[in-house]
């Protein structure tokens, strides 16, 4: 079963892009990792995932 996440690898963010975008905002957690989401019936299954979390 798919995670359902985007298949065009262009329209996924990075943790590059990401703190680009938050420059201005202080880090607390930055990972690129895999993960396996049970989050209703489109988002099931292995996934890799980028979370980023900032505070102003």
């Amino acid at each position: 079963m798919s995670s359902g996440g985007p298949k065009d690898v262009a329209m996924l963010y990075t943790l590059a892009m990401l703190r680009a975008d938050f420059a201005d905002m202080t880090e607390l957690l930055a990972e690129e990792t895999d993960a396996v989401l049970d989050e209703g019936s489109g988002h099931q299954g292995p996934a890799k995932v980028t979370r980023w979390i900032g505070q102003r």
